[in-house]
């Protein structure tokens, strides 16, 4: 096997990996809680315990979450620094708001750049607690 033959089994690989991520994406969404999309624009303000409660994507994600004592918050988060950052401060508002940090995964890997999606995991089931925004949100 000469040297440009292996370079392309890990990208043949890959693209086999990005063509199946729709199909497994839509599957697993069946059993979960609506995702809650927050933006950039919309953390891109000064951070206080008011400003992150008035956020509605945290609003919802908080309110599915004290509905199910046993969920999870699953946060998929753009790659990169930045967005390690970015999902490392919300979880760390996310204990400050009494969420226990063994219920909070981050994810690499947002569906776009610039933004974190939120996601309530429980073990059995799920009510949303507003259909109409979690739909408006995505």
């Amino acid at each position: 096997m000469n040297y440009s033959s292996r370079r392309s089994v890990p990208y043949l690989c890959m693209v086999v990996i990005l063509l199946c991520l729709p199909v497994a994406g839509v599957v697993a969404q069946t059993k979960q809680s609506p995702v809650y999309i927050l933006t950039a624009s919309d953390w891109n303000v000064p951070r206080t315990t008011e400003t992150i409660l008035h956020m509605p994507a945290l609003q919802h994600t908080v309110q599915d979450y004290n509905k199910h004592p046993n969920a999870k918050i699953q946060i998929h988060y753009p790659g990169g620094d930045e967005g390690t950052l970015w999902a490392t401060e919300l979880r760390s508002w996310l204990v400050a708001l009494g969420i226990a940090s063994r219920h909070i995964e981050l994810l690499p890997g947002s569906r776009k750049d610039g933004q974190l999606e939120m996601q309530v995991i429980t073990p059995a089931g799920f009510t949303p607690s507003n259909p109409a925004k979690a739909g408006a949100d995505q």
